[in-house]
Parts: structure tokens; sequence; C-alpha cells
């Protein structure tokens, strides 16, 4: 990257220092979240210098390792090729540039200047020749912008240039010269609403550009109002919604200016060392800077936020250096950082609020997974976690009480690993550990421990329990465990009775691993193992429920996760990569759902029901709801938001109505009443086009193809495409149909590609369409027209020569009976 500094005066220094220190007290707590693109998902370099959105949607990624093509799945890469006029000249890109067609796009490297026409995918470029005074005056072009009269501007770091054809026209710079600017390192280009064009530099100030007489009219702190909060290191510039123009200034932060008063405005920031402005988005401005992340100025209430890189969180800026950031056009921030790669911003939504664990906070809720979550009767929120002990939340209160095993005491938790918090009919809390039962005692705020005792047949028979249900005639209770079947405890008497897998009797329970427990309509109780369904039918009797491969109305999955009987009186079943089932009692079979139907994972890990009779289906991938009123599985529009870790085996219906989902280091309080805003209109583009694995070659690029040209013999003809929404890319749906071949439409889920293999000659179109999570279909304006042709034993000269000969034979074996 370029970077300019110069030394400052004493008194500079003072007031930089004073700014740094009242800028901290204007810094306001983040509540933003950031989802990062690496080199996991496809990035070639993590050092993104430039961002830019083309007319069709496509983000484009400029870093120090080349240009990359980003829909939100997959990276398309640019690359220099030595010898090769036809790339771009340099991978370390500095600058992009839309132009203002939307489709030409400008490239400022450290190897010249290079256009990139996507529609064609055509590239040309121009670099410095030293024996040619009209080449490129400096191959390191550090921005790019075009004046009121179409013209075409390049900063570089010595000198500017204005781009005539195939030559360029040089600005030199002049020291204390007026119409001359005194920089050679031009930082920044803008053409603003009233036509203006602007200059920044690297320190010389920032310009005007006078078109009657071709020279340039300088701003610098010597004559500016303000001039000890102002800095000479102009190294961004950009027009607001208002007409203001704001300056990111090397060494004294953020400056607004007004164009008519000539006045200016510091906001002093925590890092003043700004490197670029962003002003996209109204009633915001934003500054990356070099080593203090990004700041966020609200300019009505000129409250300022600052994003900084956090080593104990995953979710936080990935780079304190931010080199550029983007406004997309579905409202969604992205920065680019250096060495962090890039990231989407995304606000808190209202349809949640978190629970999380900070380590800095010792009031927070613990780390690690959360296994079990109870609001109980005194409206206490209590949380099970993974080796990390127990958690209470008293109402009204902000900070959790914590408790964990300790060793030296027999009154505390048994075990740190808390797999269910239960609060029986007389309002006792039970805890189940990996090491034992503990019963909470209110008074004494400690707890009763219960443990398998090798001398007594009736005690607790396995320590790791699971799961508890109460039985309602009787007040008893069930315990599952994990190797000894299901425990079942009498009040009265104060004993265990055991109900274990016995492999020489069939009405046994089907496996000593049970995991799941629900009461149905019926009052029966249903148990869930790790190798089928059981229901109790009294006595020590058990029917069971397995996967039976030749039975397409068993169960999907003999692995059972979670039960839950809802509100219609439906037992729902949830497994481990089989989907979602329902029993069904007359039939005594059951129906089920899997990702082809709709499911975001095939492994569910909890349900819940909210108050409209919708389930909601907790997997590691996300949530999908089934809606009560449509019949159908829908993806919650929340789930990236929601990514904040793996969801768990925790979800519960609160008593205000909404639902507590538990993930790694935090839990989701969702009110399901609020989404984000189903879209029904987004581009679905084709990406790619390959034949056997080699790619087909146009005169356009994929996504604006109208037709192709096959010729007999290609079998094998792959088509990718992508819808361009980038909030929840990974759970997009899709489908697609090659009318001529296929009778209906192809809904392939989260795959976005078709593969044909036996395309006959004739003539096709092929289409696309795709839905985010509520089921919306959107049909793509691209249509691909596709002509096979055919193969040379059916063309129209080989049919004419079939006739032919047909005919000739004819005539020889009429002449033939003549004779």
């Amino acid at each position: 990257m370029c970077l300019a500094t110069k030394n400052c005066s004493p008194r500079e220094f003072l007031v930089a220092c004073c700014l740094v220190f009242f800028s901290y007290l204007l810094v306001a707590e983040p509540s933003i979240r950031f989802i990062h693109m690496g080199a996991r998902e496809g990035l070639v370099h993590l050092g993104v210098s430039a961002l830019v959105q083309d007319k069709t949607g496509f983000i484009w990624v400029g870093t120090q390792g080349g240009l990359q093509r980003w829909d939100g799945k997959s990276f398309t890469l640019y690359e220099n090729e030595p010898f090769n006029t036809k790339t771009i000249p340099h991978n370390q890109i500095q600058t992009l540039f839309l132009d203002t067609d939307g489709e030409t796009l400008w490239i400022g490297t450290y190897g010249g200047l290079a256009k990139l026409d996507t529609k064609t995918g055509f590239i040309s470029s121009w670099s410095h020749e030293p024996t040619r005074s009209e080449s490129l005056c400096n191959n390191t072009v550090v921005s790019i912008g075009r004046d009121a009269e179409g013209r075409l501007w390049v900063g570089t770091l010595d000198g500017l240039d204005r781009k005539e054809g195939d030559t360029f026209i040089h600005y030199r710079t002049g020291k204390n010269k007026e119409g001359k600017i005194e920089s050679s390192l031009i930082r920044s280009l803008l053409l603003d609403s009233r036509g203006d064009f602007w200059v920044g530099t690297g320190e010389g100030g920032f310009y005007k550009y006078l078109l009657e007489t071709d020279s340039f009219k300088a701003y610098r702190k010597s004559n500016l109002p303000g001039k000890e909060i102002f800095s000479d290191q102009v190294f961004s510039i950009k027009e607001d919604q208002n007409g203001y123009l704001w300056l990111g200034l090397w060494g004294f932060g953020l400056t607004r200016f007004d164009t008519k008063t000539e006045e200016t405005k510091n906001y002093p920031l925590a890092d003043s060392r700004v490197y670029f402005v962003n002003t996209e988005e109204a009633g915001f401005v934003r500054a990356g800077t070099w080593g203090g992340g990004y700041f966020e100025l609200a300019t009505d209430s000129e409250e300022i936020k600052q994003f900084r890189k956090d080593d104990d969180s995953l979710w936080s800026l990935s780079n304190n250096t931010v080199y550029s950031m983007l406004y997309d056009t579905a409202g969604n921030t992205w920065v680019g950082t250096n060495g962090g790669g890039f990231a989407l911003v995304l606000k808190e939504s209202p349809a949640y609020s978190l629970y999380e664990h900070d380590p800095k906070k010792t009031g927070s809720r613990s780390s690690g997974r959360t296994l079990s979550i109870l609001e109980d009767s005194k409206n206490r929120l209590w949380i099970g976690s993974y080796n990390t002990g127990l958690n209470r939340l008293d109402p009204g209160e902000t900070d959790f009480v914590h408790y964990v095993h300790n060793p030296e005491n027999r009154k505390s938790l048994p075990n740190d690993i808390v797999g269910k918090v239960f609060e029986d009919s007389k309002g006792i809390i039970w805890i189940a550990t990996n090491q034992g039962l503990a019963r909470y005692n209110e008074e004494d705020d400690n707890f009763d421990v219960i443990l398998h005792d090798p001398q007594n047949p009736f005690s607790l028979a396995d320590n790791t329990v699971q799961n508890i249900i109460e039985e309602k005639e009787t007040g008893n209770l069930w315990f599952a465990t994990y190797n000894k079947g299901l425990e079942y405890w009498n009040r009265e008497e104060n004993i265990f009775y055991h109900f274990a897998y016995d492999s020489e009797n069939p009405t046994s329970i089907s496996n000593n691993l049970t995991l799941a427990l629900a009461y149905d309509a019926q009052n029966r109780l249903w148990v869930g193992t790790s190798q089928g369904l059981c229901r109790y039918e009294g006595d020590g009797i058990f029917t069971r429920y397995v996967m039976d491969m030749h039975n397409p109305r068993s169960l999907p999955s003999s692995n059972i996760r979670w039960l839950h009987t809802s509100s219609d009186n439906c037992l729902w079943i949830a497994t481990d990569s089989g989907g979602i089932a329902v029993y069904d009692e007359e039939s005594d079979s059951f129906s089920h759902w899997t990702k082809k139907d709709g499911l975001i994972s095939n492994s569910i890990f909890s349900m819940v029901e909210d108050n409209n009779k919708n389930i909601w289906a907790v997997s590691a991938n996300g949530i999908s709801i089934w809606d009560y009123t449509t019949k159908s599985w829908r993806q919650y529009l929340d789930n990236t938001r929601l990514r904040f870790g793996e969801f768990n085996r925790s979800a519960l219906l609160a008593k205000d109505g909404s639902l507590l989902i538990g993930a790694t280091d935090a839990l989701y309080k969702i009110n399901p009443n609020i989404e984000i805003a189903d879209k029904d209109s987004f581009p679905i583009v084709l990406t790619n086009i390959t034949l056997k694995d080699k790619a087909y070659e146009g005169n356009l690029s994929y996504w604006e193809m109208e037709e192709i040209y096959l010729k007999w013999n290609d079998k094998d003809i792959t088509l990718n495409f992508s819808a361009l929404e980038y909030e929840d890319p990974l759970n997009i749906q899709y489908a697609y149909k090659m009318e001529g071949y296929d009778k209906d439409w192809v809904y392939s889920g989260t795959r976005s590609y078709a593969n044909y293999t036996n395309l006959k000659s004739g003539k096709y179109i092929f289409k696309m369409k795709a839905a985010l999570g509520a089921g919306t279909w959107v049909e793509s304006k691209q249509e691909l027209y596709v002509k096979v042709e055919n193969a040379p034993w059916r063309s129209g000269w080989a049919i004419l020569a079939y006739v032919f000969f047909a005919s000739f034979m004819l005539y020889l074996l009429t002449q033939l009976r003549v004779s």
C-alpha cells in the first residue's frame, strides 16, 4: 500500500495528542458483528485495498494478490500473466473505480492502469514507458476518477494525469505556484454533485479543478480557517447526501468541509491516521484508519463509534488497519482490511438479543456450549453449559450468578457439564450433570448431590444424567442416562427403579444411551435413544420404533435427539442425519422431512414451538421454521446474524413468547414475530459454463449471455449460477429447469449448478430461480437459449444424401426389373 507521512511540529503534535485523548470520550460501544471472508472462502490475499459493486450485483475485490469477483459463494480470480497483455498489469491492486455505465471497471495497480469490461471480460492496460512522454506518468496508480466533462483522471505516486485516448496529459507539481498542485502523491479524486472535481494529495492539501483555466485552486492548512486542526495530508475525499465534503486527514482525523462557506469542522478520532472515508450510507460517515480500526460518525447526533479487533472475539474486526469500504445496493456494509481479508458488517437485529460470554466481564454468562435452558417459576433464567457449570440470571439483574464444581465442597455442583436444568411441580430445581444429580437448596444457595451407590440397588444407576421429565399424576421423575437406560424416581419412597436394555427381551428399552423424553397427548411417555424411539406401555414394557430401509414410513433415523409434543397434539421427533419425523397415531407410522423438503440440515439438535404454532428446528447450520399456516418449511432469515457460535441442543419458549436458543458461548433470545423482510427481487445469474470441465468460451461474460451453441458431441455441460444476495448466501435455495428436457423445475436445495450429460440435438431454454428463507421464489431475468447441433449423420446434407442414395437405389432396382 502507498503511505506518505511527514514530520509534525511540537505544537501540531500536542494538538493531535489532545484530540486523541478527547476522542476516547466520544467513542461509544459498538453493537455490530463481522462475518469474515478470507483464505478459507477463497480470497487470494488478505490485504483488501478496494471494494466496489457493479451494475449486475457482483462485488469486486482488489487485493494485493490480484483482482477477484465475489458472487457470495465463490471467487473468480483475475491475475497478471507474464507477457499476456490481456491480463491485469500487476497483481497488487491499489484502487478500483467503477465507471458511470456500471460495467467498466478501472483498476489501479502497482504496474499501471487497467480497464476491465465486465460485460465481455476484455482487459486493456496502460503503463509508464520512459521513452514515451505521453505515457502514464507513474505505474503506481493510487486514485481514479472522472470529471463533469467525462474525462478520466488518474492519480499516481508521482503526479496527476488526464487520459486522452491512449495518451496522458500530465499535470506537474509546482511548489508555491498558483494554479499548480504542490504534491506528487495524488491520494483521492472526486466529482461532487455540483460538478466540481476535487483532488486530495499526500502532503499538499486538496484542490478544486478550474475548467476554464485548466488549473487548480488550493485548499491548504495555510489558507483555511481552523488551520490548527487541519492537515495537508488529505488521504480521502467523499461527499455526503447534504453536499458536504468529508476529508480523511492523516494525523488529524475527520474534517467536514462546507464548499459554500469554505468552513471546516474537525471530528477527532481515537486514531487520527485516516486512510479512507466512506459516505455512501445516508446519515453516516465512516473512516478507516491505519491501526485504529474504523470509526462511524452519525452526522445527526455526532456520536462516534469505534470498531477494533478484539482478540477474545471471533466476530470482531479482523485487523485494525482498514483499507477500504463498500455500502452495497442491499444496504450492507463491507470492510476491507490489511491482513484480515474483508468482512460483512452485521448490525444487531431487533428480532433478537444476546446473552454472550465476555471474558472481560465477570458477570457475563460463562463460556462453552449451552446444553440446557430453564425459566423457572420465579422468572429466573438458568443456563447449563458444557464444562463451565451453571448460570443463573435473576429478574432485573444484568450479571449472572455462577455455580461450578468445587472438590472441597460437597454441596457444590457434582460436575461442570450441565446437560439439563429442570423445575418440578413443587418448585424444586434439578440439575443433571455428567457426574450425578443435584437438587438446588434455595435457603442455603447450594446443592444436595445424588450419586450412584454401588451398595444400594435402588440408588441412581448412572451418574451421567442427560434429561429429566415429570410424571404429572404422581410428581415422580424420569431420568434419561448415558449408559444405563431410563431411571424412574419414586418421590415418596425415595428410590430409583431401573429400565435398561436387555438383548433377550424385545420389549425392553431399545438402547441404554437415552437422551430425549416427552409425554404425548395421551399422557404416554416416549423415550429417544441412540438406537430408536420407544413408547412406554407400563409394567416395564416398551414398544420400539427404528429405521427400516425397506419401509419409507418408518423413522428416517434411529438416532433420536429431541422430542416435542406440539399444541395440536402431534409428536415431533428430531433425529441425527434423518431430519424430522412426526408420528401418525392411526397408521402407527411416521411422516418426515429432510433437506430436500426445505430443512436447513438433516441433523436437528432441538425444536421449540412458538405461540403461533410454528415449529423452530435448530441445527448447527441455522434454524428452519415449520410454518403452521402454509404447512411448509422455510429458513429463518436472520440465520447469518445468529452465526455467533454453533447452535447446541437447547431451546425453550419463554413466558413472554420469545424463544431462547443456545449456542457456543451465547444464548439467543429471539422474538418470533419479527424477522427481516423477505426479498422478492435480487439478481440470479450464470457464473460459469463448462463442457467436460473445460470453460465454455464466448464473446460475453456468462451473466450477459443469451444463447450458446453446442456441438452434437458436447454431452457433458455444467451450468453454474448464483443469487447475488450476500447476507446468507450459503442458505439460499435454488431451482432450475432446462425447457425441452426437464418436465418441471428441479429443486436443488443450496446446490447452485446443473449438469446435463445427454442433451439431444434441438433447442432448449435454461431457466433459474432462487429463494431466501421464507420461500418467495424469484425467477432470474437471464434465460439462456441452448442450441445443440445435429449429429453429422442427422444434418440436412446427410438427409439429402440419404434421399439421393435411396432414390438412386430405387432407380437401379427399377432398371434391373425392366431389363
